[in-house]
This record gives C-alpha cells, structure tokens and sequence, in this order.
C-alpha cells in the first residue's frame, strides 16, 4: 500500500502490519496528527541533547534511587561488553589472501540478549544494541582488518538509555520538571534541577511538554563535579586515590525541537574559512568581516602538549616507580586529557554559536565554510567545529556548504 505525506503530497511504499496497519517507511514519522516525509521532518525539525542534573527522587528516597540505578548501570555495562565480544565473533578473521575486507555477516543478537537478560526493558535492549552495533562497525576495519586497536570495553557506569516509550516529561505542581521512567520495576518521578544557568534548557523541556517537540531517547549517567557542588550519588573511589570522587546524577534528553519560523530577508552568502592567524573568519556579501581569534585555545593546546610531555617524561622505565605511583601518574594523565576534551569541547561550542549567531544577524541564507587553513592550531578538531557549525546553521534555518580545494 502507499502513503502519502501530509506536508509535501510525498507518495511512498509502505509494509503492512498482521494488523493491517500501515508501516512507515524509514525516517516517516507520525506527529501531532500528520503523517511526515523524512524530507518534511528535517525541514521543520532538528534533533537536539539537552542535559540537565536530577534534583531529587519525588516518590522515594536516594538510597533506593541509588540501589536501582547500580542494578540498571550494572546490566547496561554487561550487555554492552557482552554484545561488543559476540559481534566480534560473529565477524570475519582476516584471510592473506583476500585484498579487501567482507562486509559484515549479518547476526540477530536480541533473543540471546534477552534470554541473557531478562529483566532489563525492551526498549532500554534495543537501544543499546543499536549503539554497540554501530560502535563495532566504525571500529571494525582498525580492529578486525588492520589490527592495530582493540576491542573497544565500556567501563561502569554506562549510561543506561530509554527509548520515547520508556520515559515522559511532565511539569510538577508548582511548574518544576519532572521526568517519569522506569528502573528495576519501579516507576521512578525525578524532578530535575532549576535555576538561571538552564534556561535553554528548560524551554526545550517546556516544548516537549507541550507537544512541540518529539523526545527520542533519554540516558541515566553520573557525572564527576568539582568540591564546590553538590554530590547526590555515592562517592567513588579508586586503587591508589587518597580521596573520594564526588558524583552526581544526570539526565541526558535527545528529542526532535522545531526549527524557528520567519523568512530570511536576505539571500546573501557569508563566506567562513580558517587563517593563519585566527581560528575563523567570515565576509559577506557587503564586506563586513567577522573574526574569531580564540587565542586561549592556543594557550590550552601548548599548555595540554608541555603537560603530557612532563608526565611522559616522569613515567621512564629507569625511574622504577611503585606500582601505585605509576598508578597515580596514569590517573593524572587521564584527568589532564579529560580536561583538555571538555575545554576544546567549549571553544567549539562557543566559536560555532558564536558563527551562526552573526550569520542570523546578517541574515544570509548561506555559509560557505573553508578549513583547509590549519596553521593556526595543528592539533585542533577541525573535523568536530564543521559539524557543530553546521548543526548550529541547521538549527536556524541556514544552508551550509562544505567548500574543498582541489589541488593539481
């Protein structure tokens, strides 16, 4: 039978159901009455996270909140590295005489994992082995062709995900967020965290409640915080640490947001490119020029790269340090990466909203961007500040146009 899109007159092939019910094709969805094309979608819709602490349990206490989410972390870890070894073992071994690799055999894991697993949600199942299964197979070519990468291991706590069906959003009596989810049997009400530093996020959370918006999958995790936060999960400790690690819950949110309405009032072009000297810099069609120098990204890369160079140094084999210094100077190296990420994470963050706000200001209809420039900051994510300025571009309604130099 067809279907038919109710925003673009779009007619496609579709199954049908036992039932006789139509099934939509892949990446049509239902919303708010209308039945909806994949290109309609992402035309008025664009897929955001908006991560926001928990506050409090409302219908019970900490301690059962906490012994509930170590039963789900526990099982999403297990399954999680439990999937990652059969799919490695259903794959191919490496033959000497075959000059590209196979494609992968195809293997249906979910009765085993549910056999495996049998109080875990379906939902929260199929979740994760969707995302195992496209972890493998973006490492696979490293790990099964050019064994040069292990296999990749999900440490606990990994955070354990829930489908659209699994959670709902709902305002509390006095207009507080709430998220109502199940863990191990139980239907949980977390209010989550209010304050001047979330408004974004709660207006994304007030559009879902109202239906404006389509929530696709929340995720449960802990997050490590600083002393001068407030911890509301057991402290961790590790091998060797002379302290605690204070930990509080997080509530990840992935949902479909409507992209603002209005019409550009202009059609001109601003053109993006990286320089020997800035970090971005943009000119329209009226010649107005907007740069981005960050130069306290340059500060962190040289700060990150003198760091890792002292640690490495300290770590010879000549030194014969005790197995818990050696340890300690690991823990130090991983705590130094994770910050460096979280900074870069940041600078990206703010230079790609920074971009698309003045491209709405100027109001063009059309970024050109240009990284092929990287002298600036060699061991940038170049890669992951494309992404992020196209989403943000997306996001506002802007088209985005990868300009790449081709070299004789």
């Amino acid at each position: 039978m067809k279907i038919v899109c109710d925003i673009t007159g779009d007619e496609k092939e579709a199954r049908t159901s036992p039932k006789g019910a139509a099934i939509l094709p892949r990446g049509w969805r239902r919303f708010s009455g209308q039945v909806w094309c994949d290109k309609a979608w992402k035309q008025y819709y664009y897929i955001a996270a908006v991560t926001i602490p928990v506050l409090k349990p409302v219908n019970g206490e900490w301690k059962d909140l906490r012994d509930a989410l170590k039963v789900s972390w526990q099982q999403s870890t297990s399954l999680s590295n439990w999937l990652m070894t059969e799919l490695c073992k259903a794959d191919v071994t490496r033959d000497p005489t075959v000059d590209k690799m196979p494609p992968m055999p195809t293997v249906n894991l979910y009765q085993a994992a549910r056999a495996r697993f049998p109080n875990m949600p379906t939902a929260s199942l199929s979740s994760i082995l969707q995302s195992v299964g496209l972890k493998y197979r973006a490492k696979r070519y490293e790990v099964v062709w050019l064994c040069k990468a292990s296999l990749p291991n999900y440490r606990y706590p990994t955070p354990f995900p829930m489908r659209a069906q699994g959670w709902k959003a709902e305002h509390g009596p006095e207009g507080e967020p709430v998220i109502s989810c199940r863990l191990d049997g139980k239907r949980w009400h977390l209010q989550l965290k209010r304050g001047p530093g979330f408004h974004r996020q709660h207006a994304a959370f007030a559009k879902m409640v109202d239906g404006e918006a389509m929530g696709v999958e929340m995720a449960l995790y802990q997050q490590r915080i600083g002393s001068g936060e407030r911890a509301n999960l057991p402290n961790s400790r590790r091998p060797g640490d002379g302290g605690f690690v204070p930990q509080r819950l997080m509530a990840k949110l992935v949902m479909w947001l409507p992209k603002p309405t209005g019409e550009r009032v202009s059609d001109g072009v601003l053109a993006v490119a990286t320089a020997p000297d800035a970090l971005l810099c943009a000119i329209d069609q009226n010649d107005k020029c907007w740069t981005y120098n960050a130069d306290h990204a340059r500060r962190y890369v040289a700060e990150h790269s003198r760091v890792l160079q002292r640690l490495a140094e300290d770590r010879k084999a000549e030194w014969r340090y005790p197995k818990r210094r050696g340890a300690q100077i690991q823990r130090l190296t991983e705590q130094r990466c994770a910050k460096y990420r979280r900074r870069m994470n940041t600078v990206i963050d703010q230079v790609s909203s920074a971009l698309a706000n003045y491209a709405r200001r100027r109001r063009v209809n059309l970024v050109t961007y240009n990284d092929t420039c990287r002298g600036y900051l060699a061991s940038f994510p170049y890669h992951e500040l494309e992404v992020k300025v196209w989403q943000k571009l997306d996001r506002l309604g802007i088209a985005f146009e990868k300009q790449i130099e081709v070299r004789e």
